[in-house]
């Protein structure tokens, strides 16, 4: 009977230290998780917006003068410019087809981190084999068209169109997003 009192006593004790290391190391893997997984997707979102841009800029479908049209007087000053909606419109759809359609192909990743980098120690960081968990992200973008003018010297000015792009990217990771 006694026995059977230490092993239980012996068990007991070693689920509690077991549950503790868990928590530890859940506390500690969250932020890092965290941080990772922005880091990760951040860094796939802006690359996805530039290769999007560049894609429907370089496919020679849109052109500065299929933008923008001007109007003149008769000595040949420009008095107005006439922006092209519609083909601003095509534009911006084009790219957030391409932004959205290539945010769906990264949602689904792995993460991994290593088991001393859960422990704070310097020493083991990095080091000892690794946790896997699934990360998804899922976002959605917008865009919009500006028009800015600007002094270039005398009697000029600069026309410069900025497209502003926004991408709203949430991560969800076990137990929280």
């Amino acid at each position: 009977m006694d026995r059977r009192r230490v092993l239980r006593a012996l068990a007991f004790l070693l689920m509690a230290l077991a549950l503790t290391v868990l928590f530890i190391a859940a506390t500690q893997m969250r932020p890092l998780l965290g941080s990772l997984a922005t880091t990760r997707v951040s860094n796939a979102v802006n690359r996805i917006v530039y290769q999007s841009v560049n894609e429907a800029i370089d496919s020679g479908q849109i052109a500065y003068e299929q933008l923008v049209s001007y109007e003149k007087d008769n000595e040949g000053r420009i008095t107005m410019v006439r922006s092209n909606m519609a083909a601003f419109n095509r534009l911006q759809s084009q790219i957030l087809d391409l932004i959205l359609g290539r945010i769906d192909q990264v949602s689904a990743r792995e993460l991994s981190i290593p088991v001393g980098s859960l422990t704070g120690s310097p020493l083991l960081a990095g080091r000892g084999p690794r946790i896997s968990v699934r990360m998804e992200s899922v976002g959605s973008s917008s865009a919009r068209f500006e028009n800015q003018f600007e002094s270039a010297g005398i009697n000029q000015t600069k026309h410069r169109i900025v497209l502003r792009i926004d991408v709203y990217v949430s991560i969800l990771l076990p137990g929280y997003s």
